[in-house]
């Protein structure tokens, strides 16, 4: 484990539990391996979810009745994140890859990233995705 990813571990762990959301390490955990192959110059997918999650925790010391997850799923659906694409190229062929479907040791083999205008997948699939595992 780096450093980073230690920090990254840390810093989750400790606003899940001001969130009482726990339950969310797995998958924030699994989608963190997964855009650690994102150019580090460029967008940190653990600093973005981080201070995503401090947001949310700001806004619901102001009203407690928001709808968390909710709002978690509408605020990882803007994450530049998702304008990046994975994909390998095999016979000629382009194979994407899909960061929430895709299993994690698919990302560590010899992938090739390039950014986009759009998200991929399209926001409407993050965000259910975010519904049914941030829950």
């Amino acid at each position: 484990m780096t450093e980073s990813t230690s920090t990254f571990e840390t810093s989750l762990s400790i606003i899940l539990e001001q969130l009482e959301k726990k339950e969310w390490a797995s998958p924030l955990k699994g989608l963190e391996q997964k855009f650690r192959q994102l150019p580090e110059d460029e967008t940190s997918f653990g600093t973005e979810i981080i201070n995503t999650l401090h947001a949310l925790h700001q806004a619901i010391e102001l009203d407690a009745s928001l709808p968390l997850s909710q709002l978690m799923a509408i605020r990882l659906a803007g994450l530049t994140c998702w304008t990046y694409r994975f994909f390998h190229v095999e016979s000629g062929r382009h194979h994407y890859l899909d960061p929430l479907n895709t299993p994690i040791p698919d990302f560590q083999k010899k992938i090739t990233v390039q950014q986009s205008t759009s998200s991929y997948p399209s926001t409407d699939i993050i965000k259910r995705w975010a519904r049914e595992n941030l829950r």
